[in-house]
């Protein structure tokens, strides 16, 4: 026996009430399901990954520049984001994949890589930097996740070989890899004691203001999240 069963017309509804009623619900789900879901995916996940600068070391959670450039962006755009801070204090360039196979564990849209501070300041080879923020970026971009790579400046004292080459790095692997560049997270910010704490190299609550100002700026000429 075939298990053939002609379609239903119009007519068929219209003669059935209920069966119209099944109708109005079933098409009104899968209308509003797509919807619904589209809305409850539309708040961006904005994984950070950093070192002391990023987690804020010596100012509240609230005042750590990744938190007010959400206040900024929805104060300013009407848009929410998620903030997932994986910054931590001491952090290299080589502690950035651990911590991305971690907080990616839960959804996440941007990652945005702000490493390389340390390296810079412990002496290490630029290129060795290079290296590690190569694989992090590609393995971000691997799962298919909007990566952002923000550049690091070292202090004159170092001479003037190893901060040219340790500046040149962050430029080099964002032409290389096509990914969005902020050059200089602290821009206007280091060496300025009105941004700084008393050690003269972490933020204040005035620094992370001023960070997530630039950022923010940045991200608008960017068109990240902000159009």
């Amino acid at each position: 026996m075939s298990n053939y069963r002609p379609i239903p017309t119009p007519e068929f509804f219209l003669k059935q009430p209920s069966s119209l009623l099944v109708l109005i619900l079933t098409l009104s789900f899968f209308i509003y399901y797509p919807m619904a879901n589209a809305q409850t995916g539309q708040i961006p996940t904005l994984l950070f990954l950093g070192d002391s600068l990023t987690e804020g070391h010596g100012v509240a959670p609230e005042q750590t520049y990744p938190e007010v450039l959400a206040h900024l962006i929805k104060s300013n755009n009407k848009t929410d984001v998620k903030i997932l801070n994986g910054s931590e204090s001491g952090s290299t360039s080589k502690s950035g994949m651990a911590r991305l196979n971690w907080y990616t564990k839960v959804k996440v849209d941007y990652v945005i890589i702000a490493l390389g501070a340390n390296d810079g300041l412990r002496g290490m080879k630029p290129d060795i930097t290079k290296k590690n923020l190569e694989e992090l970026i590609k393995e971000s971009k691997k799962r298919n996740l909007k990566t952002i790579l923000f550049g690091m400046k070292m202090p004159p004292n170092y001479g003037p070989g190893h901060t040219e080459r340790f500046a040149a790095i962050f430029k080099e692997l964002a032409k290389e890899q096509s990914v969005p560049f902020f050059p200089f997270l602290l821009e206007g910010i280091a060496a300025n004691k009105e941004y700084n704490q008393p050690d003269g190299i972490h933020p204040n609550e005035k620094g992370h203001k001023k960070m997530a100002e630039n950022v923010y700026q940045f991200f608008k000429q960017q068109k990240i999240i902000i159009q």
